[in-house]
């Protein structure tokens, strides 16, 4: 029956050194457990439905608000001179304003903002007590940030001061071209991260798997570069860089287990709570210890001249990691 381990590069060490009967092959293998993790990853990426929950009431809170004000200036009404009844107009549509941006925004941050400057603007017609100069300058800030809360782009994509993107060996005309493009996805992105980003990540993590592919054998050759004195074959790199990912994938997995099960408890405070934190920060720290070791015992040199290669190597790394998530990113965006 095929058996694999994972400790201590037990597995890489076997299967490099010929004795691969008993164990499945590093492709298989991660195969295997990329499909669960890539599959889980989707199914853990998922809305938060208390927020959704809370917004939803904190939406239907200050609508009541509103609605209780306006019955009170109806009341108010039929005994205000010409001047109070101005006011009381001017309110009134400022009201129905907020109330109407309310119930149609769907921009999670101008909702909040609009939600703290109506509270701020029933104070101040009530006028008990007054607002005081804090408030004051806290509604100023707050009916400002509303007027550009819907224009700001999240996303930015330029390389100039002035916002724009240009490349010098581009002709003045393809940069125009470059940047537009670059504008339509900045207005996309902003747009979808203010009202959908689950959807947005859901489309990312979708691409990683394809994008992951590219990676390892890039991964590979770097560990080919670092330890060319090794007299590995780039097979044998790769058979790392295999085994290393599917490492890294199943211990992923694992905390996100432990961590769904977490916020299912009853009491965060409970012996079980406490035990599966522990679990999840010990399998935290064995992974960047697990790679270390497992290059220690593959390439079998030095603990300080692996130390200084595995650091420049989880540099290295993670820029490749950044330019992979990036990739995801706007590949995901143009995909919605």
């Amino acid at each position: 029956m095929s058996r694999f381990y994972l400790i201590r590069g037990f597995l890489t060490k076997e299967y490099i050194a010929g004795r691969r009967v008993h164990y499945v092959p590093p492709i298989r293998l991660y195969l295997f457990i990329s499909i669960i993790f890539f599959l889980s990853l989707s199914f853990f990426v998922k809305p938060n439905f208390d927020d959704l929950s809370n917004q939803k009431q904190k939406r239907a809170d200050i609508v009541q608000q509103i609605d209780s004000q306006l019955e009170r200036f109806q009341t108010q009404q039929t005994a205000a001179n010409s001047e109070k009844l101005q006011d009381i107009a001017n309110h009134q549509q400022l009201l129905k304003q907020y109330k109407t941006d309310i119930s149609q925004s769907n921009n999670t941050k101008s909702l909040h903002t609009t939600i703290e400057l109506v509270q701020l603007e029933l104070l101040r017609i009530k006028n008990d007590p007054p607002l005081t100069e804090k408030q004051q300058q806290k509604l100023e800030r707050l009916k400002e940030k509303l007027k550009t809360s819907n224009t700001d782009k999240t996303v930015s994509i330029s390389n100039n001061e002035d916002g724009t993107l240009s490349l010098d060996f581009l002709s003045d005309k393809n940069n125009k071209i470059l940047n537009a493009k670059a504008d339509e996805i900045e207005t996309k992105a902003s747009e979808l991260l203010k009202t959908s980003p689950e959807k947005l990540l859901r489309e990312a993590i979708n691409k990683l798997p394809q994008i992951m592919f590219v990676i390892l054998p890039l991964f590979a050759l770097l560990l080919k570069f670092m330890f060319v004195f090794s007299k590995r074959l780039y097979m044998e790199h790769l058979t790392v860089a295999l085994h290393s990912h599917s490492f890294i994938f199943l211990a992923v997995l694992i905390i996100e287990i432990l961590d769904t099960c977490f916020d299912a408890l009853d009491s965060p405070n409970s012996w079980v709570s406490n035990l599966i934190q522990f679990l999840m920060a010990i399998l935290l720290f064995w992974i960047p210890v697990y790679l270390f070791i497992m290059q220690k015992r593959i390439y079998k040199q030095s603990y300080f001249l692996t130390s200084i290669k595995y650091f420049i190597i989880s540099i290295l790394y993670t820029f490749l990691l950044t330019i992979a998530a990036i990739i995801a990113f706007v590949w995901g965006l143009l995909s919605i």
